[in-house]
């Protein structure tokens, strides 16, 4: 079934973390939702609206205990976190929602380019894609701090559109 979304944002090349694009999924979704049909109200696409959104509210509280690991940062920790974990963890939760609703659709219509089970496709795609790519940025990130003693990480986490602050707003969740 064709839904009626705008889905323009997911050709864009920012990365799935990012929040602008995550306040243009959930903007997408529940708009779906809203359309009351048997496909929005079928069991396993709200457990995917539900898991996905429980995943960013876990990771921005990841985020956001960033500046304090930063604070007990030390050189050579393999422990520490620089940001691009939280956002690979992210996108392999958001990976394993899609997988899940993609195997108990009943509604698999890959023929057409705006059906849900096909958006849901590229968003699985994408959170893959930008899985790998987070996990080289905490490489870099990392290697950039033992080598010369700069972190880059709320550099990076800014770049992604959120701000760090206590009053940093969560998506209207």
């Amino acid at each position: 079934m064709e839904c009626d979304l705008n889905i323009n944002f997911l050709s864009k090349s920012k990365n799935l973390w990012n929040k602008s694009m995550m306040k243009d999924i959930f903007k997408m979704l529940r708009d779906f939702r809203d359309q009351k049909n048997s496909e929005s109200e079928e069991r396993c696409f709200t457990e995917f609206l539900l898991e996905i959104e429980q995943a960013y509210r876990n990771f921005l509280i990841e985020i956001r205990n960033l500046p304090l690991i930063m604070n007990c940062r030390v050189k050579g920790d393999e422990t520490s976190h620089f940001g691009g974990e939280e956002c690979a963890k992210f996108m392999k939760q958001i990976r394993s929602s899609s997988e899940k609703y993609l195997n108990l659709t009943e509604y698999t219509d890959t023929v057409t380019e705006n059906s849900m089970y096909n958006i849901i496709l590229k968003i699985k795609e994408k959170a893959s894609s930008d899985e790998t790519k987070a996990r080289s940025i905490e490489k870099e990130i990392k290697e950039n701090y033992n080598s010369m003693g700069i972190d880059n990480t709320l550099d990076f986490i800014k770049n992604s559109g959120y701000s760090l602050t206590q009053d940093d707003e969560i998506i209207n969740l």
